[in-house]
C-alpha cells in the first residue's frame, strides 16, 4: 500500500503537469518540505524546511506554491485573525 505522501505526491505531480503550471520542479519541492512537517505550519517553516534541504526559493514564491496546493486541496489555509498569522495544514487533517 502506498503511503499518503507518496499518493499525494502522484497526484501533485499529475495535476500540476496537466496544468502546465511553471516552475514545476520548485513546486514539488515546496510539496515535499510542507509534507515533511507534521504541524501546523507558516511560510517561515517550510522555508526553513527548504533550507534544511539545501532549496532557496523566494517567500513570495512559496506563498504562491502554498496557495496552489491550498486550491488543489493539498493544504488548508488557516487564518488566525487574533493573531494575523497564516499557518497551513495537512489535507489530512481536515479531510
Amino acid at each position: 500500500m502506498i503511503n499518503s505522501h507518496e499518493q499525494e505526491k502522484k497526484q501533485f505531480r499529475r495535476l500540476f503537469q496537466q496544468q502546465g503550471l511553471d516552475r514545476f520542479e520548485e513546486r514539488f519541492q515546496v510539496l515535499e518540505a510542507f509534507l515533511k512537517l507534521e504541524h501546523h505550519v507558516s511560510l517561515k517553516d517550510i522555508t526553513r524546511q527548504l533550507a534544511q534541504d539545501s532549496v532557496t526559493l523566494d517567500e513570495g514564491f512559496v506563498a504562491q506554491s502554498m496557495e496552489q496546493l491550498c486550491r488543489f486541496g493539498f493544504a488548508n489555509r488557516v487564518d488566525f485573525d487574533r493573531d494575523n498569522a497564516v499557518l497551513y495544514e495537512h489535507r489530512h487533517l481536515w479531510v
